[in-house]
């Protein structure tokens, strides 16, 4: 499992702090070796490519001795790390799991959930299962609330925590083309089919359905 730190009580809305604080001091750390496969190098930010060294390492292991893994980001409040995004992208096909909303409790909370429910040899109905939980935290967790909610709050030119009809309806006109086109200028060039809602008609949380 990957782990990000963050400040104590740190939330979304000091993510550009935190962004400047992590050039001037990496505070990525890997707590575990993760199944890595190749990926691009040059698709890494350089102020962060030494916090994912141990990445690097794992890349020369044997396949045999790869497996799967559950990621808890806990880099923000409520949203990951656009960064790790861009590492776990080439690599989604290993993800057992991800987990970056609300607090870091939530976070680690899921990640471990999503660890005891696990099974080594998955019936192919558990790992579409898996699978579909994967995607709806990544598109929501990593690519809505880090970059998609931020240029929603702009559209509409307030925070979002309360939608009138009408906002909320421009919003969701576009909202499922905003979330693809992120996810696959993060990475993730094959984005499953979903379906997306504001149902409580404000920008703090999204309902994603994934269809496999």
């Amino acid at each position: 499992a990957f782990a990000v730190e963050r400040e104590a009580g740190a939330d979304h809305e000091d993510r550009d702090h935190q962004e400047a604080e992590e050039h001037r001091r990496a505070r990525q750390r890997v707590v575990a070796h993760v199944a890595a496969g190749p990926r691009d190098q040059e698709a890494v930010p350089l102020h962060h490519r030494d916090d994912f060294a141990p990445v690097g390492l794992a890349e020369h292991r044997q396949p045999e001795q790869l497996g799967r893994v559950v990621v808890a980001d806990i880099a923000y409040a409520n949203g990951g790390s656009l960064a790790l995004g861009k590492c776990l992208a080439p690599l989604h096909d290993r993800l057992l799991g991800y987990s970056a909303w609300n607090t870091t409790g939530n976070t680690i909370g899921t990640a471990l959930a999503l660890i005891g429910c696990a099974s080594p040899n998955p019936s192919p109905s558990q790992r579409r299962a898996e699978q579909r939980f994967c995607w709806e935290r990544l598109l929501d967790d990593l690519v809505y609330q880090s970059q998609v909610r931020s240029d929603c709050r702009q559209t509409i030119g307030q925070l979002g925590l309360h939608l009138t009809a009408a906002e909320s309806q421009q919003i969701q006109s576009t909202l499922k083309t905003q979330i693809e086109e992120a996810a696959r200028a993060i990475g993730f060039s094959q984005v499953p089919n979903f379906e997306v809602a504001l149902p409580w008609n404000r920008l703090f949380e999204i309902e994603i359905q994934v269809k496999l």
